[in-house]
Parts: C-alpha cells; sequence; structure tokens
C-alpha cells in the first residue's frame, strides 16, 4: 500500500540571498584583505523564533584574541532585521530589506572605531615577528 501525499507540491527555494549569506560573504573578504592576519567569525543561535548572529573579528596569532563586531536578529521572514554594532551603546536599529541591511553593515565596519580596532590589531600582529 502506497502512502497517500497530503503535502502536494512543495514550494520552490527563493533565490534570496539571506543575512547570513551576505555575513559570511564580508567575513570571507575580511580574511581575503588582510591576507588571513584576521578572520571573520559568526556564531550562531536561535532564540524562540528569532535566528541570531554574532560576527567577531579573530586575530589567530595572537592567541585567537576575539573581538565582537555585531549581532544580527530575525525571525523566518529575514527582513525586516534588527542589527547593532556590539561595541556602541545604542539600541539595535530596523533594517526594513536587503539594501538598508547592507548599509548598516557599511557604517559599522568602516566606523572609525573599528577601523583603528582592526588597525591596531594589524600592527600587533605585523609587529611579532
Amino acid at each position: 500500500m502506497t502512502q497517500e501525499d497530503l503535502w502536494g507540491a512543495l514550494p520552490k527555494v527563493e533565490s534570496l540571498r539571506t543575512p547570513l549569506v551576505i555575513l559570511k560573504e564580508q567575513a570571507e573578504l575580511l580574511q581575503e584583505k588582510t591576507e588571513g592576519l584576521l578572520v571573520g567569525n559568526i556564531s550562531q543561535q536561535q532564540s524562540g523564533t528569532q535566528f541570531v548572529y554574532h560576527l567577531s573579528i579573530i586575530a589567530p596569532t595572537l592567541n585567537n584574541y576575539t573581538y565582537e563586531l555585531l549581532i544580527i536578529i530575525h525571525d523566518i521572514g529575514f527582513y525586516p532585521l534588527q542589527l547593532k554594532d556590539s561595541q556602541g551603546n545604542g539600541p539595535f536599529n530596523n533594517f526594513p530589506d536587503e539594501e538598508a541591511y547592507k548599509q548598516g553593515l557599511r557604517e559599522i565596519f568602516s566606523s572609525e572605531k573599528n577601523k583603528a580596532v582592526i588597525s591596531k590589531l594589524l600592527t600587533h600582529i605585523t609587529s611579532q615577528g
């Protein structure tokens, strides 16, 4: 006896670059741009119906010194999402779509404080040897 399919046709996978995919791309770019001296590391959690991602910069040659850069929270629908600079004192900011999210990332990545941290980490690493 064959089983009756009560599911019907399942929807196709959306061709959407998820917030995590974009974050992974940026983590890889950091590693490429610093020739592996700094590594972008993403940790993932789930809290209820929300997905939570933390992006940190790790300096492997400095005993894996870790600097948490940002936190992202979104539900199953991806957008809107919440983004927070981990080193800032402000609240989470809401971003309605991919373009706004990328702009939010750009602002955090290019902030003077975060650029200074990257510069100092690279200086520590290159002065070791």
